[in-house]
């Protein structure tokens, strides 16, 4: 038996890291998108990546058919100034922990059917599904929530843009405290109901795409909140 231990224990086996949150993985140029692992063939140390069972990504985060038909299909109409913006936006939010970057809000506002939740979609369709906000598995959510549940999301979304449309019907207590907590990418500390004790906060490093007829400050100055 002593044997046969001392032979398996000399066996070259390998390696994988369990993932449990979405994105780049600590000390290591590894990237978890949804449950695709991407890892470039020069980190040999890391054999594959597998997803614990507290992983709990955005099921809309997905890929589907080619980078080929993406470009014929989406990319070729983009041809707008903000088209083109909504797509690197879309694109971008991987890139912030690289840079010690922290991220940012867009709004795109105006009117109504002047193509604002066709910029989310551009935005969305870089990372999983584009469908109309809240059909399915869409990647894009409503202002239409409370605090909690965005912190939520935007953890689930970790290193991927995040987006928001409408944000004339937020619900919530105070619109400017929602964005600071957005834009900071932290969530608020939070009690265990069982042990009773403090939770670790959700927390999150990306950018987000926001949409809605009113701007950021006149939705602010409508709630009453001081615009500086």
């Amino acid at each position: 038996m002593n044997t046969y231990f001392r032979a398996a224990a000399s066996l070259s086996l390998k390696r994988y890291r369990l993932v449990n949150r979405h994105g780049w993985q600590p000390g290591e140029l590894c990237f978890m998108h949804g449950r695709h692992a991407i890892k470039p063939e020069t980190i040999t140390e890391v054999h594959g990546m597998i997803p614990a069972a507290s992983y709990n990504p955005s099921p809309g985060i997905d890929a589907r058919g080619s980078l080929d038909e993406w470009k014929e299909k989406v990319l070729k109409h983009a041809t707008g100034d903000m088209q083109k913006l909504a797509v690197w936006i879309g694109l971008s939010s991987c890139l912030l922990p690289l840079l010690n970057e922290k991220g940012i809000i867009y709004h795109f506002y105006g009117q109504s059917s002047v193509g604002k939740t066709a910029l989310l979609q551009l935005g969305a369709s870089v990372n999983g599904n584009s469908g109309e906000p809240g059909s399915g598995e869409s990647l894009i959510e409503s202002w239409n929530t409370t605090p909690n549940a965005l912190e939520m999301t935007l953890e689930q979304r970790n290193h991927i843009t995040a987006l928001i449309d409408e944000l004339g019907v937020y619900k919530g207590p105070k619109m400017g405290d929602a964005i600071y907590a957005l834009a900071n990418g932290k969530g608020k500390q939070r009690m265990s109901g069982e042990t009773l004790k403090n939770v670790e906060p959700a927390s999150w490093s990306l950018n987000i795409i926001s949409s809605g007829e009113i701007s950021m400050q006149e939705r602010l100055r409508d709630g009453g909140e001081k615009v500086e």
